[in-house]
């Protein structure tokens, strides 16, 4: 067995995505925390600090964190400390906070890139998610910020899907909807409420509109995949 040397080892590693991440992170705490430049590998390497930075990195990899750099920021910013960026109620409160501060067309966004990943993996029709995702999965999507309370919300399929939920079921995810600074109130309702977004409420519904629009775009082409096919040989 060839033996080598853990700076050696470091140095291979520094194209790993892991690595990459976790150099991003060393960088970030030294502008954020100390207003000092970008920093070389090589400092990153010999530092003290090498194994708790390229933990995390492997942590964000492993949960898919949401907006990773984000992440970054937002643990150096609120002083935590570095052995606990790996804790489960970290990732959670990032979660939290980015619901409530996260623009409308982001979060459209990265719930419909998790619904066509569905749609691939599950072989469903995009727009049948909130009818045929289960609860457990649901449950989990929300909690790990694949999907938003924006679309949630938004959607009569996704008001459904919550209405389905056992009152123990809504109290693991509560704090992850937030549905008084979410939903879009019709005309009906109360005065609406402040809605942490640099979006409107108009914008919101032009954006499920659109979302609307595309589900039967995607189901006609999701029925052509599943013809069968024919291969020459």
């Amino acid at each position: 067995m060839v033996h080598v040397c853990e700076p050696k080892r470091r140095w291979m590693n520094k194209d790993e995505k892991y690595s990459r991440l976790a150099f991003h992170a060393f960088n970030r705490f030294y502008e954020i925390t100390q207003a000092l430049g970008k920093k070389d590998f090589e400092t990153f390497v010999k530092s003290k600090f090498y194994l708790g930075f390229t933990k995390f990195g492997k942590h964000m990899l492993n949960i898919n964190a949401i907006n990773p750099e984000e992440f970054v920021d937002f643990v150096i910013q609120n002083s935590v400390k570095l052995d606990k960026w790996c804790s489960d109620s970290v990732y959670e409160t990032y979660v939290q906070e980015l619901n409530r501060k996260e623009s409308a067309d982001r979060a459209v966004e990265r719930s419909i890139l998790l619904m066509q990943k569905w749609s691939d993996e599950y072989e469903r029709p995009f727009n049948e998610f909130f009818k045929e995702v289960s609860k457990p999965l649901a449950i989990h999507y929300i909690k790990s910020g694949r999907i938003s309370p924006w679309v949630i919300f938004n959607c009569d399929n996704g008001a459904e899907l919550i209405d389905s939920f056992s009152d123990h079921e809504l109290n693991i995810i509560n704090e992850y909807l937030e549905p008084e600074t979410k939903m879009v109130p019709s005309e009906d309702t109360a005065p609406a409420p402040t809605v942490h977004s640099s979006l409107s409420a108009a914008t919101v519904i032009l954006l499920i509109i659109l979302f609307c629009f595309l589900c039967p775009f995607l189901r006609q082409r999701w029925m052509r995949n599943q013809r069968p096919r024919t291969f020459s040989i």
